[in-house]
């Protein structure tokens, strides 16, 4: 019997435990760390990718520059990240795409290794009038592509996915990753109707910055 367990950064207690009836049962234990990301789905010929990465022009982010933090890690080896709030948003970003054309683009996520161990992360994609949301637990990828789904785009300039830092967690007691977004063309596809546009607020009303980084904890020598 054989088991695989990811585990987020930082410290874990680990205990092994087996029952030998006969003498003769033994056990093998061990851990390495993850350097190689999933690879991203492959690319179909004539297929376009757009990334909006967390350094680049399409990415805007808002709220208390006292509780955004950084990290060497992630796509292109950078992120940022903050705290989560359980219920108000103090901390939010989004990644506003110039795409080339109308049509049905599939959305991913770049969830860095580090410094995103929220189980709640609730990104919004704003497309052609419309409003969807994905939730996706950050803390069971490491440098990893995760969709959030396929949306018909209408390529006007004003869409884009959003991320803010209300989990409904405990407060302050898991950190967001944002990293890069990647919208992946898949045809033409047929423009569905509008219902409304729906805009999220971008001001929080009050704003109380989230604790200092804590000083960094070994990770075990692979």
């Amino acid at each position: 019997v054989s088991a695989v367990r990811y585990v987020t950064q930082g410290e874990h207690p680990i205990i092994v435990e087996y029952y030998d009836h006969a003498g003769t049962a033994s056990i093998k234990f061990w851990w390495q760390k993850e350097t190689e990301a999933t690879p991203s789905p492959t690319s179909v010929p004539g297929q376009q990718e757009i990334i909006v990465d967390d350094l680049s022009a399409g990415f805007e982010k808002g709220g208390p520059s006292a509780s955004w933090y950084e990290r060497s890690v992630g796509y292109e080896g950078h992120t940022y990240w903050t705290y989560n709030s359980d219920a108000q948003v103090y901390n939010f970003a989004k990644w506003v795409p110039q795409l080339p054309q109308a049509g049905d683009y599939e959305v991913y996520a770049h969830i860095p290794r580090q410094r995103a161990d929220t189980e709640n992360a609730h990104y919004k994609i704003y497309h052609n009038g419309q409003e969807d949301s994905y939730w996706v637990n950050q803390s069971i990828y490491f440098d990893q592509w995760v969709s959030l789904g396929t949306y018909y785009f209408a390529a006007d300039g004003s869409e884009y996915v959003y991320l803010d830092d209300v989990t409904s967690e405990p407060y302050a007691s898991r950190k967001i990753g944002f990293d890069a977004v990647k919208f992946v063309s898949k045809g033409t596809g047929t423009a569905p109707t509008p219902t409304m546009t729906l805009t999220p607020a971008q001001t929080p009303a009050t704003a109380t910055a989230t604790p200092e980084e804590p000083t960094a904890t070994a990770t075990p020598t692979v």
